[in-house]
């Protein structure tokens, strides 16, 4: 073997090895962004639940009990939850039977997300290209959608959640400026995946 042949065969592996490298680090970074971010969540959330009750000096410090509620619970309430449970949609000010297109006008670009009901949207499997990835978003927007209006309205539990602006506005921005491509494809998927953090973060507190 030649000392440029020995060159090249070297450029190679350490090329090669600095890819498979660097593939490594991008995935153990987007793992640890995913667990900052629930970690922050189930934070927020205890420190709402179990607020620090400092008693008056020279006071044994107890527990509130008996007259005081208890302050909500944290949760978020999946698709799976609200397609089943229609009877729990009145409160949310949404009927199960109006379009996608009644909340996110953008979302007709895709005439099948589009004429679509809420409740048929959260049956949505996905499928290929932008608008699988579309389905699978407006699948995650509408259980958000509930859940926000469900927690805001009623005080039950409390959503973490981006706000009611974000979901809708957001979601229709996407659709607006989808042109096809295979980024329009990863940007619905990672708002559906932001959204499924919140709506899977703690048991559903309705069930």
């Amino acid at each position: 073997m030649n000392k440029e042949n020995c060159i090249s065969q070297n450029t190679h592996h350490l090329r090669h090895a600095s890819q498979t490298g660097g593939n490594v680090m991008k995935r153990a970074v987007i793992l640890i962004a995913t667990i900052l971010v629930l970690t922050l969540l189930m934070v927020s959330c205890q420190q709402t639940q179990n607020p620090v009750q400092s008693a008056p000096e020279g006071e044994i410090s107890l527990s509130k009990v008996a007259d005081d509620p208890a302050p909500p619970v944290c949760g978020g309430c999946t698709p799976g939850y609200w397609k089943n449970h229609l009877d729990t949609w009145e409160i949310t000010g949404y009927n199960p039977g109006q379009p996608v297109s009644s909340v996110w006008s953008y979302a007709a670009k895709y005439p099948d997300i589009g004429n679509a009901t809420l409740h048929q949207a959260l049956y949505f499997k996905g499928g290929k290209g932008t608008e699988g990835a579309a389905r699978i978003m407006m699948r995650s927007a509408v259980a958000a959608l509930l859940n926000w209006h469900y927690a805001n309205k009623t005080r039950g539990f409390i959503y973490n959640n981006p706000s009611i602006y974000t979901i809708i506005n957001y979601t229709n921005q996407r659709f607006k400026w989808d042109q096809g491509t295979k980024q329009d494809r990863e940007m619905y998927l990672d708002f559906a995946k932001r959204l499924d953090i919140r709506n899977n973060a703690y048991p559903c507190p309705l069930n």
